[in-house]
């Protein structure tokens, strides 16, 4: 089992947030420049504030770009190797490892896995919704998957999912 980089996931979250830190860095250099003449400690103190707060973000918005490409790889294009992704964005296949490691970590709703052995991102099955009901014509259990109307497969006869009398499988 593979564990995703702890460090690396909190920058991806961070990542999200990104403008936070521009806008830190802005209004930092804003008011820290003409603070300096007036209060030179508190100038300096905005202006350092400012200038960490930018650098922050720059490599936060290349992760963030490349965390989005991650996403369009994955479900838009179906690209699932990791070395196909890692030469598209000429990054080191480790790197794109440990990131996809991490991005699949903080974005659940993929449903994705990295396989590291296999080099391979995978996507389980959507689970179906089976509900079992019984036909009203001859009394045999169907299967409803998803809540779509079915046909008994031994009488033919149409057979919906009823209001309230329900039992998941």
């Amino acid at each position: 089992m593979n564990f995703p980089n702890q460090k690396l996931i909190a920058k991806q979250k961070y990542a999200k947030n990104k403008w936070v830190f521009l806008g830190c860095g802005i209004g930092g250099i804003f008011f820290g420049i003409p603070s300096i003449a007036t209060a030179p400690p508190l100038g300096v103190l905005f202006l350092t504030g400012g200038i960490a707060a930018l650098i922050y973000f720059f490599p936060l918005n290349a992760l963030d770009k490349r965390c989005r490409k991650y996403m369009s790889f994955i479900t838009l294009q179906k690209i699932y190797s990791i070395k196909d992704i890692s030469m598209i964005l000429a990054i080191p296949e480790h790197q794109a490892k440990e990131e996809l490691l991490a991005f699949t970590a903080i974005n659940p709703f993929l449903r994705a896995q990295v396989d590291m052995e296999n080099g391979v991102i995978v996507i389980p099955p959507l689970k179906k919704n089976i509900t079992e009901v019984t036909c009203k014509s001859c009394g045999a259990r169907v299967e409803i998957i998803n809540k779509k109307p079915g046909k008994c497969e031994f009488c033919s006869q149409s057979v919906e999912m009823p209001k309230n009398s329900q039992k998941k499988l």
